[in-house]
């Protein structure tokens, strides 16, 4: 799942899923630590980025 708000994450975490999130500009201040894996832009995420999600390389 990929989530630029802390309420989608944490929605995400209660239902066992690995979540990516993204620092959205227009999200205002959100606390993303709870998040799998935080990137600053959505084009950080690629192929090898959800291995790493997917594997726990990170």
């Amino acid at each position: 799942m990929i989530e630029d708000s802390e309420i989608g994450i944490i929605a995400a975490k209660k239902a066992s899923i690995k979540c990516f999130a993204f620092r959205n500009p227009n999200s205002g201040r959100q606390d993303l630590s709870q998040a799998d894996i935080v990137v600053n832009d959505i084009n950080e995420i690629n192929l090898n980025k959800i291995q790493e999600l997917i594997l726990g390389n990170f």
